[in-house]
Order: structure tokens, then C-alpha cells, then sequence
């Protein structure tokens, strides 16, 4: 992922009114497993059943080690499944009957890695290997696999991922722990982008009593639109994005955070 991802996303999380102003303004870090779930993996293998529920489609089968048949997937129509041991389970995908893939996905003694190794081709010798981290604790009485898993390379930095603002006269004013910054008026009046080379100037617009458009430039060049919205709890931020020179949408969570004190 594009490291100008971020600095454009968190520069329109924002306080919108006097009221959300006291709930809003502080310390924010954006939520990474929950940013994009086409990073994540859902499986479950339990009581016989192998399921895996972020495919698509999704795939329920028995997990006995025998072809079982599965649609609406290009590159195979049979599943097979085998759980090797406790913390292993092995998946073959055929093609009219024909190894399409095989897929051995290990788990590590401490429930919290889980290693995919990859075979394909005609003689299933191509090996790629990834790496997936655990969100949350092992589930009880289920097999290790089990669970939700997190594409690793996904998480940006600390600095990259942490931003602080406050709204003064009017003005609201954004800084990133990478430098980053503007104070812009909640009028849509385009102002300076500092600190960037991806971005020079941002508008932002009030919508509503929670509710923004941030728009980002880089020159006349239209960089991304996004739409902030503020829980009333004070608690989360969300955004839908836009970025269309790289074809991308999709939504990110900010969580408040409370800075360590300096004593």
C-alpha cells in the first residue's frame, strides 16, 4: 500500500461544531485491521466443517480430506480438506480433477502467526509463502486455524497513523506525527498543505452537525475526496475515501488515544 495513503486520510479527520467540539478534539491513530477487509482472512474448522467465510463466494465444506464441489470460482470447482493436526490444516483445489493448488496453512504454537505456503502449477512446484496475524485471542475448543487473520505489511507507522487537532475561531487546524499540517476555515476555501509532496493545498466543508468533505489537491490535479463522519460517543472517526489516479475507495477507523505524559 502507498505510503500517501495516509497523510491524505487523516488530515480531514476533524471536530464539526462547538458541541462535538469537547468530544472530538485530541489525539487520534487509525485502526488497521479494521481499515481494509479485503486484507482479512475469517476461517472456522470445527465439528467436521471447514469454513471460510471472507471467500467469494464463501466456502462451507467437510473437512475429511475428500473433493467436495464448490461454484463460482474460475480457477477450480472442487475443494478438499485435511486437518493434519492441531495446528494444521492442508487444502487441495482441483480443476475437473486436475491439482489446481494446494494450500498448507500452519499455525504457530502460540496461536498467533499463521503461515500460508502456497504449490501450484501443472507438477504443483510454484511455492509462494504469506504470513497472517491473529485479531483477537485463539477461539476455545476450535481448531487453531480458526479465527480472524490480518494481511501483515497492512499497518503503517506510528507517525504515519497519528494525528492531533483543535478548532480555534473558526479554523480548524490538523497536524500528523510526520509533519504534516493545515489550518483551514470549514467553508470550503482551499488553503496551504504542509509538510507533503503529494498534496498542496485542502478544502474542507461542513456537511453536517457530524459530518465533512475534505477535498485534496496536488496543483489543478484532483488527488482524493473524502467523507468524514464523527460517532456521538466521541469515541471513533469514520471516512470513506475516494483516490481515483489509483483506483481506490474504501473506508478507515480512527480511534481516540490518550498521550503518555512527559514527567
Amino acid at each position: 500500500m502507498k505510503r500517501i495513503l495516509l497523510p491524505m486520510l487523516v488530515a480531514g479527520f476533524l471536530p464539526l461544531t462547538a458541541s462535538a467540539e469537547s468530544a472530538l478534539e485530541g489525539s487520534w491513530r487509525i485502526d488497521w485491521p479494521l481499515a481494509f477487509p479485503d486484507l482479512l482472512d475469517k476461517f472456522e474448522v470445527s465439528d467436521g466443517y471447514y469454513d471460510c467465510q471472507t471467500c467469494a463466494p464463501p466456502i462451507r465444506v467437510k473437512a475429511d480430506g475428500k473433493d467436495h464441489p464448490v461454484k463460482g470460482y474460475k480457477g477450480f470447482d472442487s475443494i478438499s480438506v485435511q486437518v493434519k493436526n492441531d495446528y494444521q490444516v492442508r487444502i487441495q483445489k482441483k480443476k475437473a480433477g486436475k491439482a489446481f493448488e494446494s494450500l498448507i496453512m500452519s499455525v504457530s504454537s502460540d496461536g498467533k502467526l499463521l503461515r500460508y505456503n502456497s504449490y501450484s502449477g501443472s507438477n504443483q512446484s510454484i511455492v509462494e509463502g504469506s504470513e497472517r496475524t491473529r485479531l483477537g485471542e485463539p477461539i476455545k475448543g476450535e481448531h487453531a486455524v480458526s479465527g480472524v487473520w490480518v494481511a501483515q505489511g497492512m499497518e503503517q507507522s506510528a507517525a504515519d497513523s497519528t494525528f492531533h487537532y483543535r478548532i480555534d475561531n473558526g479554523q480548524l487546524s490538523v497536524t500528523m506525527d510526520n509533519g504534516e499540517s493545515y489550518t483551514a476555515p470549514l467553508d470550503g476555501s482551499f488553503v496551504p498543505y504542509s509538510g507533503s509532496q503529494e498534496i498542496d493545498r485542502v478544502s474542507v466543508r461542513q456537511l453536517a452537525e457530524r459530518v465533512l468533505n475534505i477535498q485534496l489537491y496536488k496543483g489543478e490535479t484532483f488527488v482524493q475526496a473524502m467523507q468524514v463522519s464523527a460517532t456521538e460517543d466521541g469515541q471513533a472517526l469514520s471516512i470513506h475515501f475516494v483516490m481515483p489516479d489509483m483506483a481506490m475507495t474504501g473506508n478507515l477507523i480512527a480511534r481516540k488515544i490518550t498521550l503518555a505524559t512527559k514527567g
